[in-house]
């Protein structure tokens, strides 16, 4: 058994594509979102190019950034398969999302897929925002992507399940994924979870442990971030579907404007 901290591994970038392949949602969501502000476009905790690779593929240059190195290399893998000129509108760089510096701004910046749940504090949240703001070109796009906070507070605790079973295309084994819920902090918006991963290799069991904390981001707090730091004209919306932001939402998407 192996346990560790999660998104800076290698086992754990290895099982990222297996986990997410059911969202299907969210591509074209940022697909129409390129249509609407154009290249070029950053993607920021790019991870595997789940995302960045699919834009390119319909004509956006994109610029992908993550911290980790390892879903960085899978995703050159994965373009490797791609056609030329689909690889070459895709640039991919490691670097903190709180502190980096590309010597060109975007005409929309995306955080998909919760990942700002990663930074453990305002503080973090807010050298974030400033670092999209200096990368957005006036008039362009910024976008927060994450679960809303009524899904994250209101997770069970304590009890193991099972979320996925299926043959991880990665390693061509039967792969099983259970999600244990340790800890929830309503004060400091975290919630604590263990990551195991089983892959069968005949009848034996190969098992990966990874815990990871995840702070929550509460709508107010996000819509006030994006505005401290710059960002106008702010919306909200509650799906990848567009649909108006309540309590009762499945995600919190912000999206706002760098003035002209």
């Amino acid at each position: 058994m192996v346990s560790r901290d999660a998104f800076e591994e290698y086992d754990f970038a290895r099982f990222y594509d297996w986990q997410y392949a059911g969202n299907k949602a969210d591509v074209p969501f940022y697909a129409a979102l390129a249509e609407q502000c154009g290249s070029p476009i950053l993607e920021v905790a790019c991870g595997t190019g789940r995302i960045t690779i699919p834009l390119a593929r319909r004509g956006f240059r994109m610029v992908g950034i993550d911290l980790s190195e390892h879903m960085l290399e899978y995703a050159y893998i994965s373009l490797g398969s791609e056609p030329d000129h689909v690889r070459d509108r895709i640039t991919l760089a490691k670097a903190d999302m709180r502190s980096f510096d590309l010597d060109e701004a975007f005409s929309g910046v995306f955080i998909p897929n919760a990942s700002v749940f990663h930074l453990p504090d305002q503080e973090s949240l807010s050298e974030c925002f400033s670092c999209l703001y200096r990368h957005t070109l006036p008039g362009g796009m910024v976008v927060i992507d994450v679960v809303s906070p009524t899904l994250m507070s209101g997770q069970e605790v304590g009890v193991e399940r099972m979320t996925k079973e299926c043959v991880n295309p990665r390693t061509g084994l039967i792969t099983r994924e259970f999600n244990k819920k340790l800890n929830i902090d309503q004060a400091i918006q975290t919630v604590k979870v263990l990551h195991t991963y089983v892959e069968c290799i005949g009848d034996t069991e190969r098992h990966f442990v990874f815990e990871q904390s995840y702070r929550w981001l509460e709508r107010n707090e996000c819509v006030d971030l994006l505005r401290m730091v710059g960002f106008a004209d702010i919306c909200v919306m509650g799906d990848h579907d567009r649909s108006p932001y309540d309590d009762d939402s499945p995600r919190l998407i912000a999206i706002g404007r760098r003035g002209e």
